[in-house]
C-alpha cells in the first residue's frame, strides 16, 4: 500500500494563539478547563493556518492531534471550521488518558504512520 503524503498540526499554541489565557496555567493552581474552554476565544496563528490550508489545497492529507482531552472536542472542531481548517484525521487526548504529550503523540504518529508518509509537522 501507497503511503499517503500528510501534513501533522498540533492545535494549543500551534494553530491557536494561547498566549493571551496562559496565566491559567500558571502557579500551582493551573486551570485546565478553564484554559481549554478559553481556546475557543483564541485568534488563530495565521501563517500555521495558512500552511494548514495550502497543505488541503495542495492535496496533502492533513493530521490534525493535540493532547487536550477529547471532551473538549466540541470546541476544537468548532474553532477549525470557523478558521476553515479542513483536516483528513483528527485524534484527541482520550479523557482518561494522563500520559505525556510527547507519549500521547508518539502513538498517534505510530497509528497515522501506517497509512500516511508524514512530510512536515508543525507543533
Amino acid at each position: 500500500m501507497e503511503l499517503i503524503p500528510a501534513k501533522y498540526f498540533d492545535f494549543q499554541g500551534t494553530l491557536v494563539d494561547v498566549r493571551g489565557i496562559r496565566s491559567l496555567l500558571d502557579g500551582p493552581n493551573k486551570n485546565f478547563d478553564a484554559f481549554h474552554r478559553a481556546t475557543a476565544s483564541c485568534p488563530p496563528i495565521t501563517w500555521v493556518v495558512a500552511e494548514a490550508r495550502r497543505a488541503h489545497a495542495e492535496g496533502f492529507a492533513v493530521l490534525f492531534g493535540t493532547g487536550m482531552n477529547m471532551k473538549y472536542k466540541r470546541i476544537a472542531t468548532w474553532w477549525l471550521a470557523d478558521h476553515g481548517v479542513t483536516v483528513d484525521e483528527f485524534e484527541m487526548r482520550p479523557n482518561d488518558d494522563f500520559c505525556t504529550d510527547y507519549l500521547l503523540k508518539r502513538r498517534m504518529r505510530d497509528r497515522w504512520k501506517k497509512k500516511y508518509a508524514i512530510v512536515h509537522a508543525y507543533d
